[in-house]
């Protein structure tokens, strides 16, 4: 019998590798950084990640990240990575964000769309 739970677990691989986790090795990789030194202790391919299914769990984002943040060290890298999030690929709400007229809308349609944003 399983229990039916409402949360996530540290170890549940629910996070889309072809999202933020693709956007982060896309921008190491632009960097000349290795892929293999990027996904070291993650328990991740990089040609997993390319095959689009791969799904991560919140430990395996944040050694990603951490790697990231060690290999990337340069003071615009946080920048750059939030750069190839927004406006990303969410329909109407990244329509929404890239029709902004000024940073009032972009605002109002990031408080309007948070839940999928």
């Amino acid at each position: 019998m399983t229990v039916k739970t409402h949360w996530y677990e540290a170890d549940t691989r629910f996070i889309p590798g072809h999202y933020q986790p693709a956007a982060l090795i896309d921008l190491a990789l632009s960097r000349d950084i290795d892929s293999h030194r990027l996904l070291r202790g993650t328990g991740l391919f990089h040609e997993d990640i390319l095959a689009g299914q791969t799904r991560l769990s919140p430990q395996q984002f944040l050694a990603l990240i951490g790697n990231g943040r060690r290999l990337l060290d340069a003071d615009d890298s946080s920048f750059l990575f939030g750069q190839r999030l927004l406006p990303g690929h969410y329909g109407a709400a990244s329509h929404a964000l890239r029709h902004a007229q000024n940073l009032h809308q972009a605002l109002d349609a990031l408080v309007q769309q948070q839940a999928l944003l």
